[in-house]
Protein backbone atom coordinates (compact mmCIF):
# COMPACT_ATOMS: atom_id res chain seq x y z
CA UNK A 1 0.00 0.00 0.00
CA UNK A 2 1.16 3.64 -0.77
CA UNK A 3 0.62 6.25 1.80
CA UNK A 4 -1.89 9.11 0.45
CA UNK A 5 -5.10 8.33 0.06
CA UNK A 6 -5.35 4.68 -0.83
CA UNK A 7 -7.06 1.46 -0.32
CA UNK A 8 -6.30 -1.73 0.78
CA UNK A 9 -7.45 -5.61 0.01
CA UNK A 10 -9.74 -7.29 2.42
CA UNK A 11 -11.97 -10.16 1.68
CA UNK A 12 -9.56 -12.98 -0.32
CA UNK A 13 -9.79 -13.82 -3.38
CA UNK A 14 -12.45 -10.87 -3.90
CA UNK A 15 -10.70 -7.96 -4.53
CA UNK A 16 -13.09 -5.86 -2.79
CA UNK A 17 -10.98 -2.49 -0.72
CA UNK A 18 -11.53 -0.54 1.90
CA UNK A 19 -10.69 3.31 1.18
CA UNK A 20 -8.27 5.00 3.43
CA UNK A 21 -7.17 9.05 4.38
CA UNK A 22 -4.03 10.62 5.34
CA UNK A 23 -5.52 13.05 7.60
CA UNK A 24 -4.10 16.72 6.47
CA UNK A 25 -1.46 14.90 3.65
CA UNK A 26 0.71 13.98 6.79
CA UNK A 27 1.75 10.85 4.36
CA UNK A 28 2.69 8.95 7.68
CA UNK A 29 -0.46 7.04 8.91
CA UNK A 30 -3.47 6.22 7.11
CA UNK A 31 -6.73 5.78 8.56
CA UNK A 32 -9.92 3.65 7.26
CA UNK A 33 -12.13 6.02 5.88
CA UNK A 34 -16.35 6.13 6.67
CA UNK A 35 -19.20 7.63 5.22
CA UNK A 36 -22.03 8.42 7.48
CA UNK A 37 -25.71 8.68 5.67
CA UNK A 38 -28.98 8.68 6.82
CA UNK A 39 -32.15 5.80 6.74
CA UNK A 40 -32.71 7.10 3.05
CA UNK A 41 -28.81 6.50 2.08
CA UNK A 42 -28.17 10.01 2.01
CA UNK A 43 -24.43 10.52 2.64
CA UNK A 44 -24.17 13.44 5.59
CA UNK A 45 -24.66 17.19 4.96
CA UNK A 46 -26.04 16.07 1.10
CA UNK A 47 -29.52 16.67 1.95
CA UNK A 48 -30.81 20.08 0.66
CA UNK A 49 -31.36 22.43 3.97
CA UNK A 50 -34.03 24.58 4.17
CA UNK A 51 -34.75 27.60 6.77
CA UNK A 52 -37.98 28.84 7.96
CA UNK A 53 -38.49 32.00 10.16
CA UNK A 54 -42.30 33.02 11.16
CA UNK A 55 -42.26 36.57 12.16
CA UNK A 56 -43.14 37.98 15.68
CA UNK A 57 -46.98 37.73 16.15
CA UNK A 58 -48.56 39.28 18.64
CA UNK A 59 -50.21 36.82 21.73
CA UNK A 60 -54.22 36.57 21.57
CA UNK A 61 -55.85 33.78 23.07
CA UNK A 62 -57.13 31.15 21.39
CA UNK A 63 -55.35 32.31 17.84
CA UNK A 64 -54.09 29.98 15.75
CA UNK A 65 -51.02 31.15 15.38
CA UNK A 66 -49.20 29.53 11.94
CA UNK A 67 -49.06 26.44 10.23
CA UNK A 68 -46.41 24.40 8.25
CA UNK A 69 -48.42 22.24 5.07
CA UNK A 70 -46.49 19.52 2.64
CA UNK A 71 -49.08 20.06 -0.27
CA UNK A 72 -50.65 16.58 -1.27
CA UNK A 73 -48.52 17.13 -4.94
CA UNK A 74 -44.91 18.14 -3.25
CA UNK A 75 -43.64 14.65 -4.43
CA UNK A 76 -42.01 15.03 -1.02
CA UNK A 77 -41.67 14.46 1.88
CA UNK A 78 -40.63 17.52 4.64
CA UNK A 79 -38.43 16.36 7.65
CA UNK A 80 -38.18 18.76 10.43
CA UNK A 81 -35.16 18.37 12.70
CA UNK A 82 -35.32 21.80 14.10
CA UNK A 83 -37.81 24.33 16.04
CA UNK A 84 -37.35 26.91 17.73
CA UNK A 85 -39.18 29.62 19.81
CA UNK A 86 -38.00 33.71 19.26
CA UNK A 87 -40.17 35.69 21.85
CA UNK A 88 -39.76 39.65 21.04
CA UNK A 89 -36.96 40.48 23.62
CA UNK A 90 -37.28 44.41 22.45
CA UNK A 91 -40.20 44.78 23.37
CA UNK A 92 -41.06 45.69 27.28
CA UNK A 93 -43.57 43.85 28.74
CA UNK A 94 -44.29 43.67 32.44
CA UNK A 95 -45.92 40.85 35.21
CA UNK A 96 -46.82 38.85 32.08
CA UNK A 97 -47.58 34.93 32.28
CA UNK A 98 -46.11 32.41 29.57
CA UNK A 99 -48.09 32.04 26.68
CA UNK A 100 -48.92 28.48 25.88
CA UNK A 101 -48.87 26.90 22.33
CA UNK A 102 -50.44 23.75 21.25
CA UNK A 103 -49.49 22.05 18.26
CA UNK A 104 -51.30 19.94 16.02
CA UNK A 105 -50.83 17.36 13.36
CA UNK A 106 -53.22 18.49 10.32
CA UNK A 107 -54.45 16.85 7.04
CA UNK A 108 -55.51 19.69 4.94
CA UNK A 109 -53.99 22.92 4.41
CA UNK A 110 -55.56 25.47 6.54
CA UNK A 111 -58.42 28.57 6.17
CA UNK A 112 -57.67 32.26 6.13
CA UNK A 113 -54.31 33.61 6.88
CA UNK A 114 -51.24 35.53 5.71
CA UNK A 115 -49.21 33.48 2.55
CA UNK A 116 -45.82 32.89 2.96
CA UNK A 117 -42.44 34.43 1.03
CA UNK A 118 -39.58 31.82 -1.06
CA UNK A 119 -36.19 33.87 -0.69
CA UNK A 120 -37.89 37.16 0.11
CA UNK A 121 -36.18 40.05 1.96
CA UNK A 122 -39.66 40.73 3.51
CA UNK A 123 -39.34 40.64 7.58
CA UNK A 124 -43.01 40.53 8.28
CA UNK A 125 -44.24 37.41 6.68
CA UNK A 126 -43.03 33.88 6.93
CA UNK A 127 -40.18 33.12 4.18
CA UNK A 128 -38.40 29.81 3.48
CA UNK A 129 -34.68 29.92 2.75
CA UNK A 130 -31.74 27.37 1.40
CA UNK A 131 -28.70 26.87 3.65
CA UNK A 132 -26.55 26.64 0.23
CA UNK A 133 -28.10 28.45 -2.60
CA UNK A 134 -26.87 25.35 -5.25
CA UNK A 135 -29.80 23.41 -3.82
CA UNK A 136 -33.20 23.64 -5.44
CA UNK A 137 -35.38 26.29 -3.89
CA UNK A 138 -38.41 25.24 -1.55
CA UNK A 139 -41.44 24.19 -3.90
CA UNK A 140 -44.65 26.77 -3.79
CA UNK A 141 -46.61 23.16 -2.52
CA UNK A 142 -44.99 23.38 0.75
CA UNK A 143 -46.29 26.65 2.69
CA UNK A 144 -46.43 28.52 5.76
CA UNK A 145 -49.51 30.49 6.69
CA UNK A 146 -49.76 32.75 9.58
CA UNK A 147 -52.46 34.16 11.98
CA UNK A 148 -55.02 31.37 10.45
CA UNK A 149 -58.90 31.46 10.78
CA UNK A 150 -58.79 27.71 10.91
CA UNK A 151 -57.28 24.62 10.61
CA UNK A 152 -58.23 20.83 10.00
CA UNK A 153 -57.02 18.64 12.85
CA UNK A 154 -56.06 15.25 12.96
CA UNK A 155 -54.80 15.10 16.20
CA UNK A 156 -53.06 17.08 19.12
CA UNK A 157 -49.15 16.23 19.07
CA UNK A 158 -48.01 18.51 22.38
CA UNK A 159 -48.07 22.35 23.99
CA UNK A 160 -45.10 24.55 24.76
CA UNK A 161 -44.65 27.47 26.94
CA UNK A 162 -42.94 30.82 25.89
CA UNK A 163 -42.48 33.61 28.71
CA UNK A 164 -42.98 36.85 26.56
CA UNK A 165 -41.27 38.82 29.41
CA UNK A 166 -37.96 40.09 28.30
CA UNK A 167 -36.29 41.48 31.83
CA UNK A 168 -36.70 37.14 32.33
CA UNK A 169 -33.88 34.95 31.71
CA UNK A 170 -36.04 32.40 30.39
CA UNK A 171 -36.67 34.12 27.38
CA UNK A 172 -33.63 34.37 26.04
CA UNK A 173 -32.87 30.80 27.24
CA UNK A 174 -35.59 29.71 25.31
CA UNK A 175 -34.01 30.55 22.09
CA UNK A 176 -31.68 28.00 21.98
CA UNK A 177 -33.73 25.11 23.17
CA UNK A 178 -35.38 22.81 20.26
CA UNK A 179 -38.76 22.12 20.29
CA UNK A 180 -38.29 18.60 18.70
CA UNK A 181 -37.07 16.02 20.54
CA UNK A 182 -33.78 14.62 19.24
CA UNK A 183 -32.20 10.99 19.42
CA UNK A 184 -29.85 9.29 17.22
CA UNK A 185 -31.90 6.39 17.12
CA UNK A 186 -35.14 8.19 16.92
CA UNK A 187 -36.96 9.41 13.42
CA UNK A 188 -37.18 12.98 13.86
CA UNK A 189 -41.40 15.22 13.00
CA UNK A 190 -42.12 14.00 9.49
CA UNK A 191 -44.48 15.29 7.39
CA UNK A 192 -45.94 13.62 4.25
CA UNK A 193 -47.44 14.70 1.52
CA UNK A 194 -50.84 16.33 2.43
CA UNK A 195 -49.91 16.78 6.16
CA UNK A 196 -48.75 19.60 8.34
CA UNK A 197 -48.21 21.34 11.81
CA UNK A 198 -50.49 24.16 12.98
CA UNK A 199 -49.77 25.98 16.37
CA UNK A 200 -52.63 27.62 18.36
CA UNK A 201 -52.20 29.56 21.44
CA UNK A 202 -54.06 28.57 24.90
CA UNK A 203 -57.12 29.94 26.27
CA UNK A 204 -54.87 31.99 28.62
CA UNK A 205 -54.46 35.36 27.72
CA UNK A 206 -50.59 36.88 27.75
CA UNK A 207 -48.93 39.74 25.91
CA UNK A 208 -45.83 40.38 23.68
CA UNK A 209 -45.41 38.62 20.58
CA UNK A 210 -43.00 35.64 19.33
CA UNK A 211 -41.62 34.51 16.48
CA UNK A 212 -40.15 31.09 15.28
CA UNK A 213 -37.22 29.56 13.31
CA UNK A 214 -37.56 26.04 11.77
CA UNK A 215 -35.11 24.07 9.82
CA UNK A 216 -35.92 21.27 7.91
CA UNK A 217 -34.64 18.65 5.05
CA UNK A 218 -36.62 17.08 1.51
CA UNK A 219 -36.64 14.00 0.47
CA UNK A 220 -36.00 12.81 -2.37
Amino acid sequence: MTIANDSIKVTPGSGATVATFSPGGSNTTEYQVFIPADATGHVAETKPTYGLVIPTLNNVANQYHWELFNGAASGLTLTIFGMWARPSTDVAVVGAVSARYDFFKTSALASGGSACNYESTSTLSANFWRFDSTDATMTSQVTCKTVLTSITTSFHMFHYYVHPEETNASSVLIQANNVIPAGVFSKKLVLRQGEGIAVRQGTVASVGSTGWFLAMTTDP
